[in-house]
């Protein structure tokens, strides 16, 4: 994980982020376990990382044709979910998998209830 581990929040320093939309984020944690702009509105699962990172996605969501979600900013909210969500996460990209595809395998294994937020979410 690149991101640096906020109380609340993983953040990658070098997204620009914009700033007004922090407290909003913060406050989505009052309904959702999580909230995370997503990537992209056209590049989907099946069109990342190496053929064997896909083929073990794919094992673990049963289609790729899902948005991926930005890892770069995500908000969190302090439950047992959002703690399992990190810790497998972390397990997946050991291995030097695609941060996204591995946070998709770590969130259909965990199922916290997420928000996905607009990509608009970046600078």
């Amino acid at each position: 994980m690149h991101g640096r581990l906020c109380p609340r929040h993983v953040w990658e320093p070098s997204l620009p982020v914009r700033k007004a939309l922090l407290p909003v984020g913060f406050g989505f944690l009052d309904k959702w376990h999580l909230a995370a702009p997503l990537w992209s509105y056209e590049e989907l699962a099946r069109d990342v990382g190496t053929p064997q990172d896909r083929a073990r996605t794919e094992a673990v969501i049963r289609d790729l044709r899902v948005p991926l979600y930005d890892t770069r900013l995500l908000f969190l909210r302090r439950t047992r979910e959002t703690r399992e969500l990190l810790w497998h996460w972390k397990q997946e990209i050991a291995d030097g998998s695609d941060e996204r595809l591995a946070f998709l395998r770590a969130l259909y294994r965990v199922k916290p209830v997420i928000l996905a937020l607009p990509t608009t979410w970046r600078n």
